[in-house]
């Protein structure tokens, strides 16, 4: 008997133990991560206006003639975003190793962020990248690593707002 006894306080020992391991190490685990996600579908919902709408790739274009032929090449893209709108002029930041490599042979086009992806568009490669923008370097800092480009576009995208009023000059 006294070995059954053992047995049974054994088992019970092991799971009163398991009990306590997951209320102590893991409920607290998951508790914390639904915390996190809930944060992050909130922050989601904020992001889905008008702060998406700034956020672009910016695509690098280089063609390159080998006899009498044209060769394109499409880079995967760089980010960047959208500060400033006016008289229908765009106006992005970006970094300014995105642009540095530019020549007269390569353009930059602007994907916005709402544009379907090329696994998502069905037709050729050059018509799925003439729907994009073309963008001119208005500025650059090698020193910062900063980059200014103006495009227009007929899709409406919007600046980031930055800032709820324009700060006062003293």
């Amino acid at each position: 008997n006294s070995k059954l006894y053992l047995k049974i306080l054994l088992i019970f020992t092991l799971i009163v133990a398991a009990i306590i391991t997951s209320v102590l190490f893991i409920l607290p685990s998951m508790y914390e991560n639904e915390c996190k996600t809930r944060i992050n579908e909130e922050l989601e919902e904020k992001l889905k206006g008008d702060l998406l709408a700034s956020n672009i790739r910016i695509i690098q274009k280089k063609s390159k003639i080998i006899g009498d032929m044209e060769e394109l090449t499409f880079s995967a893209g760089a980010s960047g975003v959208i500060f400033e709108k006016n008289a229908g002029v765009y106006y992005a930041l970006t970094a300014y190793h995105v642009v540095s490599d530019g020549d007269e042979n390569t353009k930059f086009l602007i994907q916005p962020y709402t544009a379907p992806s090329f696994s998502e568009y069905t037709d050729t490669v050059l018509e799925y990248y003439k729907q994009f923008p073309a963008a001119k370097v208005e500025y650059y800092s090698e020193e910062y690593d900063l980059a200014v480009l103006s495009f227009r576009s007929a899709q409406k995208l919007g600046p980031v707002n930055i800032a709820e009023k324009t700060a006062e000059k003293n």
